[in-house]
């Protein structure tokens, strides 16, 4: 037998031309059951012909046909299912696909809103950005200005101050140099002075020292003189008391109290001279009346050297108040000295203070240039560090207006995306509308196949009975169909034997019989090539209700099949001629099996090939039972 496959064994890729390939094989399988159609009536014809065909070929003949016919219709009905099956996945696939490609469009049309609000946010900071900065840059460049031109003051008032500071500073260094210059000169001419004071009054002072010698070389003298004249004195005191001691002999009254007198305690004391002095005086003008002739010379001279003694007194004492004098004089030129050296140390510590004060109004002057210069140097630098500024500012611009431009473009080319996504969008729209609409025609034609198949599901069971009965009756055949053979070898061997036997005598009538024999040995052919047809098609029949059982979208229920899964038909192997042997074995294994569920069927024209296969199949049953 034929090895035979079932349509929807074909790939997934075959799926889009599923309605013109059902159609294809719709009119493939009309065209082979017109042929089978026709060799079965030229069969018919030629068995009718035939005078030797017997009433049982015949009925084999109506028996082929009318499996040929059921064979063909459940092909037929197969092929539309799988393309009908095609089709309903296919047109799920698209709806799918358009509902897939929408949700993209959606998403890609959100995702691109999203990405223009971002980017306008972008431009919104940028625009912020470069607002702050300008804002920023006219606050920099205002107080830029403001620095420099309290730069500028603050280095003119500096330079007034510094300049200022120098006159002064050098008016009053000049004046105090003046000062004391001029206090210098009074001080040399003073001290020049003191110099000749201070010799002069050495010279005056060695003139004091050898008057002083002169003087005590005088007092020396005197008191020699002194000395002599008490020594005189003392020999006329002697000579006095011998003049008393004579005239004691004689004396008068009045010259007895001062005898009494001690000379020598007035030569002790050189104090109470005077006093003696005047005692002498006294006692020469008492004894002057007495010896007026006799001590004239000596009282004169004794006169002279009083005076000449109260002469060198009063010498004495002018040149001691002379010495004071000059002692004084000399501390007050001492002293003098000293201050004026005191005033000349004081002068050169101020000339050394004044000398400090300018050194450190340079250095001031120093300090105060070298600060003018590094605030020239910070000017600079500020005037550097704006110049960058205004670079960075005009760079800044530079890229706020290229962000701009940048922000211009891609809102035109955003503008441009979303007037496209929005264009695919309405057709994507339009086909969604479309494929929900088929989807709703096919979801109707679905319920109407579904309501059939409820109606079919019944006829189902009845359909199982009438197919066990043909597999009791193909086994019949089948036995027959044995039978038929095993006579056809007898026959032939019968007839191989009779052609031995009789060879030479009957050669015609073993032409007839041989013709006779091939006729019916033909006849048997066709008869076992019908009920192998038969069978074929009864046990691609029971294989198409095993399949249909096994589908999970096909039960009687219609609430427990879902409309959104796929359909999915198991592939059948081909048949072969095991099935001939085992086919006791497909009938108990069909039999015992029950669908549980059944898939999605076909529309009416459908429905009416099962009818015409079931009714076809039944009258060929009653047929076989009326003839046996």
């Amino acid at each position: 037998m034929e090895k035979r496959k079932w349509p929807w064994k074909k790939k997934s890729s075959e799926k889009s031309g599923g309605e013109s390939e059902s159609s294809e094989s719709i009119s493939s399988h009309s065209e082979r059951f017109s042929e089978d159609q026709e060799a079965i009536r030229a069969s018919a014809n030629e068995d009718a012909q035939s005078p030797e065909v017997t009433s049982e070929a015949k009925k084999i003949d109506d028996d082929d046909v009318d499996d040929d016919e059921v064979k063909e219709n459940v092909k037929t009905l197969t092929e539309k299912l799988s393309a009908a099956l095609v089709n309903v996945g296919a047109k799920e696939e698209l709806v799918k696909q358009h509902s897939k490609v929408a949700e993209e469009a959606v998403a890609g049309w959100e995702k691109a809103e999203n990405e223009v609000a971002a980017v306008k946010q972008q431009l919104d900071a940028a625009v912020q950005q470069n607002l702050s900065l300008d804002v920023k840059n006219s606050h920099l460049d205002g107080a830029l200005k403001e620095c420099v031109r309290q730069l500028r003051q603050a280095r003119d008032e500096q330079e007034k101050r510094i300049k200022d500071a120098l006159a002064e500073t050098s008016r009053d260094w000049e004046a105090k140099k003046v000062d004391f210059e001029r206090q210098i000169l009074d001080l040399e001419k003073e001290k020049s002075s003191l110099k000749h004071e201070l010799v002069s009054c050495r010279g005056e002072l060695e003139v004091v020292a050898i008057e002083r010698d002169l003087s005590a070389r005088a007092a020396e003298t005197a008191s020699k003189v002194h000395l002599e004249s008490i020594k005189k004195v003392a020999r006329l005191e002697a000579e006095c008391r011998r003049l008393q001691s004579v005239a004691r002999k004689s004396p008068p009254l009045q010259f007895k109290p001062p005898a009494k007198k001690s000379i020598a305690a007035c030569s002790l004391e050189i104090d109470m001279m005077d006093d003696f002095l005047e005692m002498e005086r006294l006692a020469a003008r008492e004894s002057a009346s007495e010896q007026a002739s006799s001590d004239e010379p000596l009282t004169a001279e004794l006169d002279s050297m009083t005076r000449r003694v109260a002469d060198l007194e009063n010498m004495l004492e002018k040149s001691e108040a002379e010495r004071s004098e000059l002692q004084i004089a000399l501390d007050e030129t001492v002293d003098a000295l000293k201050a004026a050296e005191s005033r000349i140390v004081e002068a050169e510590i101020r000339c050394n203070e004044l000398h400090n004060e300018f050194a450190a109004a340079y250095e001031t002057n120093e300090s105060l240039e070298y600060q003018l210069g590094t605030m020239e140097e910070e000017s600079r630098n500020m005037a550097s560090s704006i110049d960058s500024l205004r670079a960075e500012s005009e760079n800044d611009r530079n890229i706020s207006a290229g962000i701009k431009t940048k922000c211009r473009e891609l809102e035109s080319e955003l503008a441009r995306t979303i007037q496209l996504q929005q264009i695919t969008l309405d057709e994507l729209r339009n086909e969604l509308t479309a494929a929900y609409e088929t989807k709703e025609s096919l979801e109707s034609q679905l319920s109407t196949m579904k309501a059939e198949a409820i109606a079919m599901s019944s006829s189902v069971d009845s359909l199982k009975a009438e197919i066990e009965e043909e597999r009791k009756l193909s086994a019949q055949q089948t036995t027959k169909c044995q039978e038929l053979e095993n006579e056809l070898t007898k026959i032939i061997l019968e007839l191989d034997l009779q052609q031995r036997t009789h060879s030479n005598s009957e050669p015609r009538v073993k032409q007839e019989d041989l013709a006779v024999a091939a006729d019916k040995l033909a006849e048997c052919q066709k008869t076992i090539a019908s009920l192998g047809r038969q069978l074929q098609s009864l046990t691609t029949l029971e294989d198409f209700f095993i399949d249909t059982s096994s589908i999970p979208g096909f039960s009687r229920d219609p609430s427990s099949s879902d409309t959104g899964e796929l359909w999915r038909l198991p592939s059948n192997g081909a048949f072969d001629a095991g099935h001939l042997a085992n086919g006791s074995k497909d009938s108990s294994r069909s039999s015992s099996s029950s669908p549980s569920s059944t898939n999605h069927v076909m529309a009416a024209k459908n429905w009416n090939g099962f009818g015409k296969f079931f009714i076809r199949s039944k009258s060929v049953a009653d047929h076989d039972n009326g003839q046996e």
